[in-house]
């Protein structure tokens, strides 16, 4: 449990956090979450996948993967 006083510095860090990620892994992320929380017989599993191909597709990936291997805080733009 968080204590009270702790709260908004905590949630501010969290989604601090979420923010600095790419933001096309961000939008797959809710566009998941999203179908996840609809009946099974009516979610959307294509664009799900679609979303989650565009994030491996993507130039950020590409950035993601050079940045880890160069130990290097990433510069994603959204591509």
């Amino acid at each position: 449990m968080i204590p009270a006083a702790d709260l908004v510095s905590r949630v501010r860090d969290t989604a601090r956090r979420i923010a600095d990620n790419a933001p096309l892994t961000v939008a797959s992320v809710k566009r998941i979450v999203a179908e996840l929380a609809r009946p099974p017989e009516q979610r959307d599993l294509a664009a799900v996948d679609a979303s989650i191909a565009a994030c491996f597709a993507s130039d950020d990936y590409r950035e993601g993967v050079a940045a880890f291997l160069a130990k290097r805080k990433p510069r994603f733009a959204g591509r």
